[in-house]
Order: C-alpha cells, then structure tokens, then sequence
C-alpha cells in the first residue's frame, strides 16, 4: 500500500539569497566563456591580459594548462558562493529571530487564559535569543 504525501514547500523565499545565486550564474558564464576565449586566442594577447605564460607551448599542453587554470577559478567561485549562501541565510535568520519570538509570546499571551495556572509565567515560557545557543552573542559578532 502506497501513500502520497504532499510535497511541503521549504524553499526560503528571499531576494538576497536569489541575488547570491543569480550572480554565481552570471559569473560561472562569464568563467566559462573566457575559458572558450582563451582556448581560441591565436596571437596570444588575451592569453597574456590573463596573465597566462603558455604562449608559444603545444596546443594540448597549452589546452589543459587553460582548462586547469578555469577549473580553479570555478572552484574559487563555487567555494565564496557558498559562504554567500550562507553568510545571506545567517543574516535572514538572525534578523528573523527576535520577529519570531515576539511573535511566539504574542500567540501564547492571547491563548492562554489569565485564570489558568502559571498564568503569570507564560512569556518566560517562550526562549529568548539569548536562550537559543547564545545567538545574541553572534549577533553582536556580526555587528562589530
């Protein structure tokens, strides 16, 4: 017996991590057509605006000395779109953080008749910032 689940949407929705992405994109074609570029050049001068000294050499040789140098520079450019990733998410969610708490005491303080018991202990219920893993303490981190 099979049974079907609905697919949950758990993508985060933000502009800046879509910026991050479409510039990794933008960059990755620009990488790959001057890896194209560079495997055409005749006289050498683009080869040299690179900074590449392989003119002169066999074109195999010369070829793979190209494709390692790109594959490098993809590497590069793979590695620092990750931590934009990342550094982009952190500051979402930092942000996101005391928004949320807020709102979780908010929740509580409406649901939570004043009669009922521990009444008066209801918004220490809900963490704070500086409860949840000390993130007060990146937060001010990120700050400085």
């Amino acid at each position: 017996m099979s049974r079907k689940f609905d697919k949950i949407n758990r993508t985060v929705k933000s502009e800046d991590l879509l910026h991050v992405y479409n510039k990794h994109n933008t960059m990755l074609v620009l990488c790959i057509r001057a890896k194209e570029r560079a495997i055409t050049d005749k006289n050498g001068k683009f080869l040299r605006d690179l900074e590449l000294d392989i003119v002169g050499q066999k074109k195999t040789k010369r070829d793979h000395k190209i494709k390692e140098y790109f594959d490098r520079i993809q590497k590069d450019l793979e590695d620092n779109t990750i931590l934009n990733l990342v550094a982009t998410f952190e500051k979402l969610i930092f942000h996101k953080i005391p928004i949320t708490i807020n709102n979780s005491k908010d929740i509580l303080s409406s649901r939570y008749n004043e009669n009922e018991p521990f009444a008066s202990f209801i918004k220490s219920f809900v963490k704070s910032p500086q409860d949840i893993n000390n993130l007060s303490a990146i937060v001010k981190i990120q700050i400085l």
